[in-house]
C-alpha cells in the first residue's frame, strides 16, 4: 500500500461518524466535522472586565468542504458554525484535511 493510500485510510477513519466526526452546520450546510471545543484562552485588556476568547478547531475534509462549495475564507472573516457566528483566525489546508481555528470573544 502506497503512503497516499495509507493516509487515505486515515482520514476516512478519522472523519468516520462512528469514530470522530459528526454533522455540524458550517454556512448552512451540513458537512461530517471533527470540532475541537476544549481549547480556552484568557486575556486581560488592562481593565476591571476579563475577556475570554473561545476558540474552537474545525477539522474537515477538503474533499466535503468543496463539495459543499464552501470557499477559503481569510483572517477576521465571520463563518457561522452550528448557527453561531464567529471569526476565523486560520485557515490550513493539507494533506487533504482543512483545520479552521475560530474564535468568538465574550465578555465576561
Amino acid at each position: 500500500m502506497t503512503f497516499k493510500e495509507e493516509l487515505t485510510n486515515d482520514l476516512d477513519t478519522f472523519f468516520n461518524p462512528d469514530e470522530f466526526a459528526e454533522l455540524h452546520t458550517i454556512e448552512g450546510k451540513r458537512i461530517m466535522c471533527v470540532v475541537d471545543t476544549d481549547v480556552m484562552t484568557q486575556r486581560s485588556a488592562g481593565t476591571s472586565l476579563g475577556v475570554s476568547e473561545n476558540d474552537k478547531q474545525v477539522f474537515a475534509k477538503i474533499e466535503e468542504l468543496e463539495k459543499a462549495q464552501i470557499k477559503r475564507k481569510s483572517y477576521g472573516a465571520p463563518l457561522n458554525l452550528d448557527g453561531r457566528e464567529l471569526l476565523v483566525v486560520s485557515w490550513n489546508e493539507k494533506n487533504g484535511v482543512c483545520e479552521i481555528a475560530l474564535s468568538q470573544a465574550i465578555m465576561n
